[in-house]
């Protein structure tokens, strides 16, 4: 009976570690997409609200060539994306800090999107082999954990 007993034990954790591993799997999926999701609604709201900004710093300026809302959008699509095509310019100088500053913003936003879209695609093409060399990279003693999991799986069961 006592040795059911202990079958049923073990049973019951890998039951739980199954559990958690799924779970966490899943878990890192799901926040990957949303990570997706919040850098594009994050992207249309500055792009919104730096639009906003720069048509109300170039309003009314002599010689302006952002007279409406959608020459302030494209303005600062080009900028945020770094393109820059020039066909729109801001003509005061605030409005040249201000495009500047969304410049810098643009380039931190594009280095994001390249971050979240290559972990995404290492884990479409690589799968879980090259999270796993990453993780060990970074936290060895995971490594040693797996290596020495017998031993440490034996060690549990002499203590229970």
């Amino acid at each position: 009976r006592i040795l059911k007993l202990f079958r049923l034990a073990r049973i019951m954790k890998l039951v739980r570690f199954a559990h958690s591993h799924y779970s966490v799997r899943r878990t890192e999926k799901e926040l990957m997409w949303l990570n997706l999701e919040v850098y594009f609604v994050a992207l249309i709201i500055l792009s919104v609200t730096f639009s906003i900004i720069l048509f109300h710093i170039e309003e009314g300026a002599p010689g302006t060539q952002i007279a409406t809302i959608q020459d302030a959008v494209w303005m600062v699509t080009s900028a945020i994306t770094t393109v820059g095509f020039g066909d729109i310019v801001p003509v005061t100088f605030a409005g040249r800090m201000f495009v500047t500053l969304v410049m810098l913003v643009g380039i931190g936003f594009l280095g994001l999107a390249i971050l979240i879209m290559g972990k995404i695609f290492q884990r479409a093409l690589f799968g879980e082999e090259v999270e796993q060399e990453l993780r060990e990279l970074r936290w060895p003693e995971q490594k040693f954990e797996r290596e020495h999991e017998h031993l440490l799986r034996e060690e549990d069961e002499r203590d229970d």
